[in-house]
């Protein structure tokens, strides 16, 4: 029996990707590969970001993937007054780990760093609400808006805490879920004064994001593929979500419809999804991911998360065949 893998970020193999990759493989300037870059990133590129979240390239740093833009943010804040989203991205956890890290609730002040994803949770798929963006904004708090997922919206773009209150906004990004996971590209957006401090505490992670990988996701976002790329998601998202009812409808698991993103959470009530996770992976070489590591407690509230990107559509519905032979098993054992 095949492997299926439905528990990361990846977005597998795309052709409209791949094309958009190669094409941008033959304008890279080759010459440039011999000297060091700009700490801050190549201008062009930090214009076109830019561009994307009407501001100036001033207020951009390119970083070496989305988890170096969120790791570099909490450098710059007092880890030990961090107030997190719950579920959370795992590696915003780790790296909070061994802090005074609280859960993120109604008590919001000034003196505190509030780290979370706004638009399309990558466990939920959720966006907060506007009310919620609103109060984040006037709270005075500083807020590390880790949002990978803006521009993969399928029914409505939502608007980002950063649209607010730019000034106590650390807006973090990745080409990662938009491009390619094996670029390594991913983007802080800030006040320049933040910019700058940033910059300092990058060069002593790594100097510079690597200049190959910033002229790809330059010439990409020249060729203007996003709007067909949220319509091929947008298509798989609605097999997918076909698939599920078809397998699922009726029974104690629960999921809703994302409107961005890339994936479904689905709720157990009766049965141990902790089982089902197990059994999937042993049984019938399905792998799903376990939702513990999105919490701080790491203690799992019984849902899985699927991606319905990284495979075709006739995968995914082998997959998710597999996943209710699973389901079965687990269920009769009650």
């Amino acid at each position: 029996m095949e492997r299926i893998d439905l528990s990361c970020g990846s977005l597998g193999e795309v052709p409209l990707l791949e094309e958009v990759i190669q094409e941008a493989l033959k304008s890279v300037d080759v010459s440039s590969l011999g000297y060091y870059s700009d700490p801050q990133g190549l201008l062009e590129l930090r214009e076109q970001v830019a561009e994307l979240y009407d501001t100036t390239a001033d207020n951009v740093l390119i970083t070496s993937s989305g988890q170096q833009a969120v790791h570099l943010a909490f450098d710059y804040v007092d880890k030990d007054n961090v107030l997190i989203q719950q579920p959370s991205y795992f590696g915003a956890i780790r790296l909070l780990k061994d802090t005074h890290t609280k859960i993120l609730g109604d008590q919001v002040t000034p003196e505190d760093v509030v780290y979370l994803t706004s638009n399309f949770h990558s466990v939920t798929s959720k966006s907060i609400s506007e009310q919620e963006k609103d109060f984040l904004a006037e709270s005075g708090a500083t807020v590390i808006e880790d949002n990978p997922y803006d521009f993969l919206h399928y029914d409505q773009k939502p608007t980002p805490i950063l649209e607010r209150n730019f000034d106590n906004t650390i807006h973090v990004g990745s080409f990662s879920k938009i491009l390619a996971p094996g670029l390594r590209v991913g983007y802080v957006i800030a006040e320049r004064e933040v910019i700058e401090k940033l910059r300092k505490i990058k060069i002593n992670h790594d100097l510079f994001t690597p200049t190959l990988n910033q002229q790809v996701c330059s010439y990409a976002l020249k060729q203007d593929y996003l709007d067909e790329l949220r319509e091929q998601f947008k298509q798989k998202r609605d097999s997918a979500h076909q698939i599920l009812t078809k397998y699922f409808s009726g029974t104690d698991i629960t999921w809703e419809k994302p409107e961005g993103g890339l994936f479904f959470l689905l709720q157990g009530n009766e049965v141990s999804m902790e089982k089902v996770v197990g059994i999937a992976k042993d049984k019938y070489s399905l792998v799903l991911g376990k939702d513990k590591f999105s919490y701080l407690d790491g203690k799992s509230r019984n849902a899985v998360r699927i991606n319905f990107v990284s495979t075709p559509s006739s995968v995914f519905a082998e997959a998710v065949d597999r996943l209710y032979n699973t389901y079965q098993e687990v269920k009769n054992e009650l």
